[in-house]
């Protein structure tokens, strides 16, 4: 049997315009990084 700790990140954006940049720009490159380090990355606005 395999255990296996998934870390979470969240990243708060302070505004819609934060929220939308962040997505739209760094959202995949962030998640594949985190990726391969078993840790889920999560945007949550204000």
């Amino acid at each position: 049997m395999k255990i296996v700790l998934i870390k979470k990140i969240f990243i708060k954006a302070k505004t819609e315009f934060e929220d939308s940049y962040i997505r739209e720009n760094y959202l995949k490159d962030l998640e594949s990084a985190f990726k391969t380090q078993d840790t889920v990355i999560r945007i949550n606005q204000k």
